[in-house]
């Protein structure tokens, strides 16, 4: 990449590891990203001391959980309609997906720290949102 003609990033590809790798002008390493067999991101690798982002699949190719050091998410998936349905956090549902016509959300239900559940109906054709909230 360049500004001004001038060489601000650059990027190059390891087809040994399947990654690439995204330089500083003065060539210092900023970001690795590493690829599975089917091209998809299966790491990424920043540079100093934050901790990398981990991608895992299911057979149907689609992203299955992520992992950032302590933090882990999960998808679930619906599997007549291969639609996420869920996600997990720390194997505790985090927020749920209802579908009402073909792939469009009409509502997401969002389960909080404290039982606290709030659901967000979705009209597609004049955006309403109604929250409900629990109490604890």
């Amino acid at each position: 990449m360049q500004v001004n003609n001038e060489p601000l990033l650059s990027v190059e590809y390891d087809d040994t590891d399947t990654s690439e790798t995204v330089f500083s002008r003065g060539r210092d390493r900023l970001l690795t990203v590493r690829y599975d067999a089917s091209g998809r991101v299966v790491r990424v690798i920043p540079a100093g001391p934050l901790d990398g982002l981990n991608v895992s699949y299911d057979s149907q190719g689609r992203v299955s959980s992520w992992w950032r050091g302590d933090l882990a998410v999960s998808n679930g998936y619906d599997e007549r309609t291969g639609l996420v349905v869920e996600h997990r956090l720390a194997n505790k549902i985090l927020r749920r997906f209802i579908y009402k016509t073909g792939n469009k959300v009409s509502v997401i239900q969002s389960i909080g720290v404290y039982c606290a559940i709030a659901a967000t109906r979705l009209d597609h054709n004049s955006i309403k949102y109604a929250e409900q909230k629990a109490v604890r």
